[in-house]
């Protein structure tokens, strides 16, 4: 019950986030953007189950590799990202809790809930358990991890690096720093690239948090 009640909020969370991705791509209204997104990725996930999940995350994961790769190269080409870890003020770079025992428990409520908290999640769980062997079970979630640590610092390196050099871009709101950039600098390919990538990476959260607690569910 813990767990199913858990992916309410992140699955909300990866619905708006289509809604708000297709209001900057396309235009239409994010409350359409997120039923249209929402029933699309209930179709396939429905349809499919973890097969095309798994098959729609390879392809998806591809996209994704590809739009950072090409938006880290653009940042390379606007800012100083050499220079970063240097230029960017030291509470910014820091590690552990700051802001006292309130910041102490909210840094630990982090660790707890987004670090820790993510291990025994069961679209982690049924990911491992739908390998046809623990060989490939165990070799897929070392290099799963890796990726994380690679592919996964290349938003944050860029997002610091343009909230740093022009804070201008982004605006009231920080989330949009990212989509901002790639509009006033980057050429439409590759405006459709990460467009295309930051997508895919929604979706694939988004139908596997749909399917985690369907499965259990279903299948107790």
């Amino acid at each position: 019950v813990l767990l199913v009640l858990s992916y309410l909020g992140w699955i909300a969370g990866q619905l708006l986030a289509i809604g708000v991705v297709a209001e900057q791509a396309i235009g239409i209204p994010k409350a359409w953007g997120i039923v249209g997104g929402s029933l699309l990725v209930m179709l396939y996930t429905r349809q499919g189950g973890m097969w095309s999940v798994s098959v729609l995350d390879t392809v998806q994961t591809t996209v994704i590799i590809a739009g950072l790769l090409a938006l880290l190269w653009l940042a390379w080409q606007a800012y100083p990202l050499e220079r970063l870890a240097t230029d960017l003020p030291p509470h910014q770079l820091r590690f552990g809790p700051e802001g006292g025992v309130l910041g102490f428990w909210n840094w630990v409520a982090l660790w707890l809930a987004v670090g820790w908290g993510s291990l025994p999640q069961q679209d982690v769980f049924q990911r491992v358990m739908s390998a046809r062997r623990a060989r490939v079970a165990v070799w897929a979630s070392l290099l799963a991890g890796l990726l994380y640590l690679t592919i996964g610092a290349i938003p944050v390196v860029v997002a610091a690096a343009i909230l740093h050099y022009a804070p201008h871009l982004g605006g009231p709101d920080a989330q949009y720093a990212l989509p901002a950039f790639v509009q006033a600098h980057a050429p439409v390919w590759l405006q459709l690239l990460f467009m295309g990538a930051l997508l895919s990476a929604i979706m694939r959260t988004a139908s596997g948090a749909i399917l985690a607690p369907a499965a259990i569910l279903s299948e107790n």
